[in-house]
C-alpha cells in the first residue's frame, strides 16, 4: 500500500504494478499520511491487487 499526494498519483501507479497482474485500486484519501515520494499530505492511498 502506497500513500501518494496529486502530483505523484502515476509513479505511486507504476510501483504497483505487475507484470500480468491486474491493475492497483486506487482511492482517496483524507488520512493524515505523507506521500511515498515527495513527503507531502497523501491525497491518494494505491494498492496492489491480487489475482
Amino acid at each position: 500500500m502506497l500513500y501518494s499526494c496529486a502530483e505523484h498519483i502515476g509513479e505511486a501507479l507504476e510501483e504497483c504494478v505487475e507484470d500480468g497482474g491486474l491493475p492497483p485500486e486506487m482511492e482517496k484519501t483524507d488520512r493524515d499520511e505523507a506521500c511515498f515520494f515527495c513527503g507531502e499530505k497523501a491525497a491518494y492511498v494505491v494498492e496492489k491487487r491480487e489475482q
